[in-house]
């Protein structure tokens, strides 16, 4: 799913005014609890966020040496 900053701007809004629904992608979701609400916030969050890759992948190591080889 692709969500948008609309999306977590939305959702944090109904959790603030304590609504149990929310505009996501167009649509309106009701939720049944703020556990739910909170459960897709936290997606949302970590589908905006960049990915963090660990350090040392995608790295190239080049071994050099004294005697040209």
């Amino acid at each position: 799913m692709a969500y948008s900053h609309d999306d977590l701007d939305n959702i944090n809004a109904a959790i603030a005014s304590g609504a149990d629904q929310a505009m996501i992608q167009g649509e309106m979701v009701k939720y049944r609890s703020l556990s739910d609400m909170r459960s897709i916030r936290n997606e949302i969050e970590r589908a905006l966020s960049p990915s963090k890759a660990p350090s040392g992948i995608g790295q190239i190591f080049v071994p050099s040496t004294s005697r040209g080889l």
